[in-house]
Parts: C-alpha cells; structure tokens; sequence
C-alpha cells in the first residue's frame, strides 16, 4: 500500500491518460518544497511539505485527490531508474501522452 504521507525523490513514469504511453516525472525536495519536473520540464508544480498533508486532505474531501499532479504521480506513478527516466524523454515525436494509444496509429517502426 502507498503512503502518500512520505515523500520520495526521484525519477517515476506514469500515464496522463487511460491507456495512454508513459510519461517520465521527476519529484525533487528542495529545502521543504516537493517539486515536480513533468516530461522533462522546468519544476512548475510545488507544495511546501507541511502543506502537503493538507493539500491530500482537502482534495480526497472534494472527491478531486487524484486531479493534483503530484498527488496523482505519488499515488500511482511507479519509481523508475535514470536510463528508464532519459528513455521516456527521448519518446518520438509522433505519440501524444495526453491521448490513450491507439495500435493502429502507432506507426510500425516505433513498435518495440
């Protein structure tokens, strides 16, 4: 079972969508902000950490827990590696992470 009370670092992969591909995310501590880094960007998400608990409470009360990115990422993202993480990033152009997969769109020579 995940806590969401305790916060690690690191590289994660997780889908935006149903069915969709993986997308890589990073989860950095800095001083007591958790920060997330989202397919490779600049940090745009932060919660301070004793904020955090807070912000979990109020969002699984208004029945939206899982529509903050952090939270989403720390509940079912799942810990990766760093050849996984740069792997993801080097994703081709041609798939897009905000829409489910669809096997008859993919073109042939990037099915692995």
């Amino acid at each position: 079972m995940r806590h969401l009370d305790h916060v690690e670092e690191g590289y994660y992969r997780y889908r935006r969508v149903r069915a969709g591909p993986w997308v890589a995310a990073e989860i950095r501590i800095c001083d007591d902000m958790v920060l997330l880094c989202d397919d490779g960007q600049e940090p745009s998400i932060g919660v301070k950490l004793p904020w955090l608990q807070r912000v979990i409470v109020e969002s699984v009360m208004e029945g939206e827990a899982f529509k903050h990115p952090i939270i989403r990422i720390l509940w079912f993202g799942e810990r990766i590696d760093t050849a996984e993480y740069r792997r993801l990033l080097n994703r081709p152009v041609a798939i897009d992470i905000n829409r489910p997969l669809d096997i008859n769109e993919v073109p042939i020579d990037l099915i692995v």
